[in-house]
């Protein structure tokens, strides 16, 4: 997974607030983004925090990272813009289906298209053809766009 995958897939879990240690992911992100050579404030503020770190202690420091590489996220989200973020992530960034789907998952998705590809890919368990069912998905959402 690229960083910049890896940064929206932050965005995402930061934004839908399901996820308890984003902290310790967004430290790591920014660990590894450190080791790369990219030594941006933002990622050096995040690397300075302690594994463990409140999701609400962190939130400056994960928008300002998110900031600083052109992602848009409210420290304390509300469910709309979480989906928003999830369906272009999924759309357009190669966010993982399981990401996409722990956003959008019992919330009204408003077309009937997708809705029946949802439908379809949890009644499905051929991963190859899961993996066909999200590409459609994918390509619906970026029509759609």
């Amino acid at each position: 997974m690229t960083p910049r995958h890896r940064l929206f897939r932050l965005a995402v879990t930061f934004a839908a607030g399901n996820r308890p240690a984003v902290a310790d992911d967004a430290i790591a992100l920014a660990t590894d983004l450190l080791l790369s050579g990219d030594d941006r404030p933002a990622v050096v503020e995040l690397t300075a925090l302690a594994p463990g770190t409140s999701r609400t202690d962190a939130a400056p420091l994960i928008v300002g990272l998110l900031g600083s590489y052109g992602i848009e996220v409210s420290a304390w989200p509300e469910p709309a813009e979480a989906r928003a973020l999830a369906v272009y992530a999924f759309a357009h960034e190669s966010l993982p289906f399981p990401d996409f789907d722990a956003v959008v998952h019992g919330t009204e998705v408003g077309d009937a298209g997708l809705a029946d590809l949802l439908r379809r890919w949890g009644l499905e368990l051929d991963p190859a053809v899961r993996a066909g069912l999200e590409e459609r998905m994918r390509h619906l959402l970026r029509e759609s766009a």
